[in-house]
């Protein structure tokens, strides 16, 4: 299992940032990862590679965090430096909020693979509101390192190969619903219930739908129930031009790259559907 903590020293760990503004604060940070890692004479030109990649696009996710990164050669494998500014900083994030905890990834060039794997984990801790909340409250070292700690135990991916599964779940559903009202309805009038308890097409098309059911991780589950009440029945959303097709909202670079992973389920940060490339 990936693990956060071996990425995330507690010397990395950085409170009290007292920057206002984007730039401030990325340059603080670097200021600060400098005298960790004892390059000092190398602040300049890190903090560049940082700001370059922001050029790009902004690194602000949404939901208050941001994690601007770059490739270094000055630096070994990947490291993750954490800093909490003392005000929320405006990053231009996509969902408009404020940045209230800073996760920048710095690494060489020949580590890309685990660089996905420790982005794809940073992902996976923000979706959850609960551990959300408690980063934001979070005022020392040692509370951040026994939260990663503990989220490192608890992980365990909702594995995109569950999508199929769901999908059939959703199909089988539909055709109950189809098959349930031909039968009750004839001629424009309604029927008793009476007729589907006797009909053996019905009672087949539920015994099969109970068994999809038991084949689907309970978290998935959960998901797709809230999904479908709030939707009707539409849950998933086709990723176009780097846009979710359901809210019309551009998804950050690193969203579509663990779409195209398909190694665990991402949704939305929007609309919270499913994201799908096709």
């Amino acid at each position: 299992m990936f693990k956060l903590e071996g990425f995330i020293k507690p010397e990395y760990v950085f409170f009290g940032l007292n920057s206002g503004s984007k730039r401030g604060v990325l340059k603080e940070t670097v200021a600060r990862v400098c005298e960790v890692e004892g390059i000092q004479e190398k602040e300049e030109e890190l903090l560049g590679c940082i700001l370059s990649r922001e050029k790009v696009e902004s690194t602000g996710i949404g939901e208050g965090f941001a994690i601007p990164h770059c490739h270094y050669e000055q630096f070994q494998g990947v490291k993750v430096f954490v800093a909490f500014p003392k005000e929320p900083i405006d990053f231009k994030s996509m969902d408009g909020s404020l940045v209230r905890v800073i996760f920048m990834i710095i690494s060489d060039n020949k580590s890309n693979e685990i660089y996905l794997k420790t982005l794809s984990r940073l992902m996976y801790l923000f979706r959850s509101a609960h551990l959300r909340e408690q980063l934001f409250s979070l005022t020392k070292v040692d509370e951040f390192i026994e939260l990663i700690q503990a989220s490192d135990q608890q992980l365990e991916y909702i594995s995109y190969s569950g999508l199929k599964e769901m999908i059939k779940l959703l199909e089988l559903e539909n055709e109950i619903e189809i098959y349930s009202h031909e039968i009750l309805v004839v001629d424009g009038k309604r029927k008793g219930k009476a007729n589907l308890k006797e009909d053996s097409q019905y009672l087949k098309l539920q015994i099969d739908c109970d068994l999809q059911i038991k084949k689907i991780d309970h978290r998935l589950l959960s998901i797709y129930k809230q999904l479908k009440n709030k939707y009707n029945g539409e849950i998933l959303s086709r990723v176009y031009q780097n846009v979710c097709g359901y809210c019309n909202v551009q998804l950050p670079v690193h969203i579509i790259r663990e779409i195209k992973r398909q190694n665990q389920i991402i949704q939305c940060n929007t609309c919270a559907k499913i994201l799908i490339l096709k």
